[in-house]
């Protein structure tokens, strides 16, 4: 069965409420993306967005899927209406591409962003 690695930096990581869709997965490692992404929350979840040039790198986990529980995963994420699944950039990864889910809609001006989820109080 085809699997696909995906960087979790939100509700689907260790401990968080949406783990259980991992938890039958292959735990790869913790990870950090390149400088270029915003970790903001829209809602009582996190989002990432692309911004090449202005953003942070962002630690998380990566997972390797089998494609039963990725076809899950994207429907609990409302891909592609809410979030869409695409490619990462992840700091020291030089193998297969690392998926992660992008948040569909872009942050407000000044909303608040942090480099790893939940945010620190």
């Amino acid at each position: 069965m085809a699997r696909t690695l995906i960087f979790v930096y939100g509700t689907l990581k260790s401990g968080q409420k949406n783990h259980h869709f991992l938890s039958s997965q292959i735990f790869v490692g913790p990870a950090v993306t390149m400088p270029r992404y915003l970790l903001w929350q829209p809602s009582w979840h996190p989002a990432l967005e692309d911004m090449p040039g202005q953003g942070s790198a962002v630690h998380g986990e990566i997972w390797s899927v089998d494609s039963d529980s990725l076809a899950t995963i994207d429907e609990f994420e409302s891909v592609p209406t809410l979030f869409v699944r695409e490619e990462v950039l992840i700091q020291h990864h030089f193998g297969d591409p690392v998926y992660a889910y992008f948040y569909s809609e872009r942050a407000p001006a000044g909303t608040r962003s942090e480099t790893v989820w939940p945010f620190p109080s």
